[in-house]
């Protein structure tokens, strides 16, 4: 199926249900799963989601640093930070 279930590398038992849609990465720093715009903790609880007025276009990258950067289909790349707050957002010349 599409879901994307987490386990305990300890012994592979769940941690939580179903996140939503995207390829999950984990930032080593914190083990929070980003997820489409969701970011979970560890234990599966959501953190936080990042609402756009427009849909990603593709799925956000994650650097060393925490910070999520992606595109939108309105044509803008955007930063957000470790907590879910826009760092910054471009408008992409056509």
């Amino acid at each position: 199926n599409a879901h994307t279930r987490a386990v305990k590398l300890a012994d592979g038992a769940s941690i939580t249900g179903q996140f939503g849609g995207g390829t999950p990465r984990v930032n080593p720093a914190t083990g929070n799963v980003h997820q489409g715009m969701s970011v979970y903790a560890p234990t599966g609880g959501l953190l936080w989601r990042y609402d756009t007025n427009s849909l990603p276009a593709s799925d956000p990258t994650l650097a060393p640093d925490g910070k999520m950067y992606f595109f939108l289909q309105s044509r803008s790349l955007q930063a957000v930070s470790q907590s879910g707050q826009l760092l910054w957002g471009k408008p992409l010349a056509e």
